[in-house]
């Protein structure tokens, strides 16, 4: 039974209180509960329809077509073809939608985007576009829907040039709240792509589902440059735990990093440990860079030696035994190599509120402690790790580097450092500011901005000098 075209159709009036009742992506459920509403046909019966324009999510809908069938027990929607927000052409194809108290409305589903920035602020009822991506995306899978739960299975999605397989799924949980699971798998992939995609997608913070479990089974994946071959991570998080049950990272020179951790959120408990060895420096170095790239280049600078190396890093969280609401964190970083040694402990006393509610802007602003000690048999690649290399000269010997920072996230810093070794003898106390927004002209360990401090040096004069790429703020006093 054809129908007759319609110009114009508002579906926000049939699923919503109004037409800006809500986002598309959670007008789904509506939409199911408004197909298995319809009354079942005496006959078997099939029809045709179609409509110029459709009002979703308060943005036109243009070129909606439609064939559905329907037998005693349900309407099976043949084929439903639209444009969407974003030059984006979605089908679904041989959807049924069952009728009763456990409704559900199952289906095939293509969506191919030119603008999927567009697209995906239109299904969230956002205007603004927080992630701009130059490249179109095309999804194809098995979507389920029901009172509780929206699924996507046998998913096929080529997000930023890679293709990426899986599930997706979001339950609405009997107790309040949703969880999110999601298993993906793909040959390659641009992890800083990704990750810019999924913030998009997921919103605020604060929209977030109460409960999630993600794992990611990666090939060869790319981020800040370097290729990482495999990635592997399998976390999750809910009202009581966050866990990383695997991580693996890997490079194609044979190196990887693995870890695992846990933390109670409730009592503010856990333990973080990841490891890594290499056969040399470089080999750590590369696959860190794209987690610290400017690390990363501090390490490249240093005088390349022959032998293994090894990285470990820990992270400790406890109650703090004097102040009820807040935890003890303690991470430390541990690195051996030929041409450097050296252990860098983090501690901080983070609000237990913050931890358990994930409340990364107030985590910023507990104060951290840094403690750091370096040493190197040759004096110069450690000058050269910290930033040291063009002001002060250093003898052929080993050097020692103590050094710890005191402050919050965008906040001032206190400064305190000193160097030993090698006819070398240097502190320094001051105060220093890496967020600053004009940033200074050399980096001074490691900090490329102004520091106002009290120094002295000691050293053979023929070793030491100031240079004009020291900031102005900073002046060495030589020993008389």
């Amino acid at each position: 039974m054809p129908c007759s075209p319609a110009r114009q159709l508002d579906a926000d009036k049939l699923v919503a209180r109004d037409n800006n009742a809500g986002e598309p992506i959670r007008l789904l459920p509506g939409l199911r509960a408004f197909m298995a509403a319809i009354p079942q046909a005496p006959i078997p019966a099939q029809i045709e329809f179609s409509a110029e324009q459709m009002m979703l999510g308060g943005r036109p809908l243009q070129n909606l077509a439609a064939e559905l069938h329907a037998d005693a027990q349900s309407w099976t929607i043949d084929r439903l073809d639209l444009r969407a927000p974003g030059t984006t052409r979605l089908t679904l194809s041989g959807t049924n939608a069952q009728a009763g108290p456990s409704s559900s409305l199952t289906g095939a589903l293509n969506v191919d985007s030119s603008d999927p920035d567009t697209l995906l602020a239109w299904l969230q009822g956002r205007s603004e576009i927080t992630y701009r991506n130059q490249k179109p995306l095309r999804l194809l899978g098995n979507v389920s829907v029901t009172s509780s739960r929206v699924a996507i299975e046998a998913m096929k999605a080529e997000i930023d040039g890679g293709i990426v397989e899986g599930r997706l799924a979001l339950d609405n949980q009997a107790s309040g709240g949703s969880r999110f699971d999601a298993e993906l798998k793909a040959e390659r992939l641009d992890l800083d792509a990704a990750a810019a995609f999924a913030r998009s997608l997921a919103g605020p913070q604060a929209e977030w589902p109460m409960e999630a479990q993600v794992s990611l089974d990666i090939g060869r994946a790319t981020s800040a440059g370097q290729e990482l071959r495999p990635f592997m991570a399998k976390l999750g998080y809910g009202p009581k735990t966050i866990s990383l049950d695997q991580l693996k990272v890997g490079q194609p020179n044979g190196v990887t990093m693995e870890g695992a951790g846990s933390f109670d959120r409730v009592n503010a408990t856990g333990r973080l440990a990841l490891n890594s060895s290499a056969t040399s420096l470089g080999q750590i170095t590369g696959l860190i860079a794209p987690l610290a790239p400017a690390l990363a280049s501090r390490l490249n600078a240093m005088d390349a030696a022959p032998g293994p190396a090894r990285l470990k890093l820990t992270l400790d969280l406890d109650r703090n035994a004097e102040h009820a609401d807040r935890a003890d964190a303690r991470a430390v970083f541990d690195l051996e190599a030929p041409q450097l040694k050296g252990v860098a402990t983090i501690t901080a006393k983070p609000d237990i509120a913050a931890l358990q509610a994930i409340d990364l802007d107030a985590l910023r602003r507990s104060e951290v402690v840094i403690e750091s000690k370096l040493s190197s048999e040759r004096g110069g690649s450690l000058l050269a790790l910290l930033g040291l290399d063009h002001a002060i000269a250093a003898g052929e010997g080993p050097v020692e580097f103590r050094g710890s920072v005191t402050g919050m996230w965008r906040a001032p810093l206190l400064l305190n450092v000193k160097i030993t070794g090698a006819g070398l003898d240097a502190e320094a106390q001051g105060i220093a500011e890496p967020w600053a927004s004009q940033p200074g002209p050399a980096p001074v360990c490691g900090f490329a901005t102004p520091i106002s401090p009290r120094c002295s040096v000691s050293n053979h004069p023929t070793r030491w000098r100031e240079t004009s790429t020291f900031p102005p703020a900073f002046r060495w006093r030589a020993a008389s």
